[in-house]
């Protein structure tokens, strides 16, 4: 037996049901009934954002996060990304996990300046 779903999880997929089933009833009285488009609209949207909200609380180890990427990734990267603040992740007892969803945010270095008046490149060349 899989591991049970989260509460919210449970509330919300049977509520997505319960708008399908009201769809469904609807369609069988009026076939064109505008109301229940915007009801089975509704609940896509729901199921979507259960589904997402779902990969977003689902973790993983920097091996299966890395080959999760195109193109795939090393886990020492991952590790150094989150060594490195670039990667969030979550302690546990395994060592870091990474959310499904997470992406990489790289820290820009700023560029070097190049001097702008003619003066200074004289100086900079002597």
């Amino acid at each position: 037996m899989g591991t049970p779903l989260p509460l919210w999880q449970t509330h919300f997929t049977a509520e997505a049901a319960t708008w399908a089933a009201e769809v469904a009833r609807r369609l069988e009285i009026a076939p064109s009934d505008p109301v229940a488009q915007g009801i089975a609209w509704a609940a896509g949207r729901l199921q979507a954002s259960i589904a997402q909200l779902a990969d977003a609380s689902r973790l993983v180890t920097p091996e299966v996060w890395g080959q999760l990427q195109m193109p795939p990734v090393s886990a020492q990267s991952v590790r150094r990304w989150i060594r490195h603040g670039e990667l969030e992740s979550v302690p546990s007892a395994q060592g870091s996990l990474v959310p499904v969803t997470a992406r990489r945010h790289v820290k820009s270095t700023p560029l070097p300046t190049a001097p702008s008046h003619p003066a200074a490149l004289d100086d900079a060349a002597a």
